[in-house]
Order: C-alpha cells, then structure tokens, then sequence
C-alpha cells in the first residue's frame, strides 16, 4: 500500500492511518504532510536518513511499521521516471539508494500496488492553469497506474 496526500477530510486523518497500519503487507508513505499525519498517530517524529539524500532527491524518513517513508510530488515523479526508463526491469534500476529508486523497487517487488490516494490540495503544488480541482498529485498517480498496468501489475487507486 502506498499512502500519499493528506485526505480531503482531515477528520478522517487517523481513520486512513489505521487502514495503512491494519494492510497485510508492505507500506510505504510518500509525502510529508502524509508522512506527518502518520507520525501524529503514531506518537512519533520522523526521523530523517541523511545518506540517502542526494542533490535531486530529499532523504527518506523512518516510522515504525512503514517499510519506505519518502517525500511526495518530487520522488514519485522520479520514481515514476526510472521505472519508464527501466522498463519496469528490477534489474535494470539505477543503483543508488534514493527515495525514489527505493519506491521503484517496492513497486517492482510488489504482486499488487494499492494506492490511497488523499485529495486535499496542497497550494504549493496547484498549477494555476489548471482547475482547482484537479490535483497534480493526483494525475502524476493516474499517470503511473496507467503505465504499471501497462507492465502487468496490478495495480488499485483508493481516493481519499
């Protein structure tokens, strides 16, 4: 399960944490406000792993009970960028340890991908020439499950 994007409804924050925590399975949290939320209910801080920081790409953090926790838009583009150019070939991935080569593998190594998928808008990544309702979060998911299901995986978008 890859949680990322705060829910619309914020009073359903902890309802969508318990579905992440209660999945049978790998999970993984891309973004930081979902990444908050997430600590919130756990009682925790994120705690960030600095070596896997490179110049493009933020390091990744640590919860427990989350297998991978990443930052969001940034990583998931990239990681959605390296599988294309991969060609969904686990050994063809780029060898550095990221956030998004690391969210490629968890991909890649996965029989099934659920993402639940918040749709609270975040104004710092609104593009303004789109409609307010349209989220780029959302169409770079829609864009990625589009090309894994290409590639045979099975894949499922849960929006929140």
């Amino acid at each position: 399960m890859i949680f990322t994007g705060p829910p619309l409804d914020e009073n359903k924050d902890f309802e969508y944490v318990e579905k992440l925590l209660s999945f049978r399975g790998r999970r993984v949290v891309c973004g930081g406000t979902t990444g908050n939320i997430v600590a919130n209910f756990l009682g925790e801080v994120i705690e960030m792993d600095i070596t896997t920081m490179t110049r493009e790409m933020p390091p990744i953090g640590k919860l427990s009970g989350i297998d991978l926790v990443t930052e969001g838009i940034l990583t998931i583009s990239k990681c959605a960028e390296i599988l294309k150019k991969s060609n969904c070939d686990i050994g063809r991935l780029p060898s550095g340890k990221n956030g998004a080569v690391m969210l490629a593998e968890e991909i890649l190594e996965a029989d099934s991908i659920l993402f639940l998928v918040g749709q609270k808008i975040n104004e710092f990544y609104q593009n303004p020439l789109l409609p307010k309702n349209i989220s780029i979060r959302r169409n770079l998911i829609e864009d990625l499950v589009q090309y894994l299901r290409e590639k045979q995986k099975e894949v499922t978008i849960e929006y929140c």
